[in-house]
């Protein structure tokens, strides 16, 4: 009766089949991962690309308004000369 309990060795069946499901866990989370830091990677280059655009045209606004003015101050001085 005073004999230690030994635990029990799990069935070599039970290890192989952990070691498919954690590779499988392993290869699921590393392609889902790698997908969506590409798209992360993506979304950040649109969101540059968009930036770079907005102040592109805010750039070439800014001309516009300084070349119409320069236009008018031109006709304006032909006029009164």
């Amino acid at each position: 009766e005073d004999t230690p309990i030994k635990a029990k060795k799990p069935k070599k069946k039970m290890q192989f089949n952990k070691k498919i499901m954690d590779s499988i866990k392993e290869s699921c989370s590393t392609v889902v991962g790698s997908c969506a830091v590409d798209k992360l990677t993506e979304k950040q280059e649109m969101v540059g690309e968009i930036e770079r655009l907005k102040k592109e045209i805010k750039n070439l606004e800014e001309d516009w308004k300084y070349e119409r003015s320069y236009r008018l101050k031109a006709e304006r001085t032909k006029i009164m000369e």
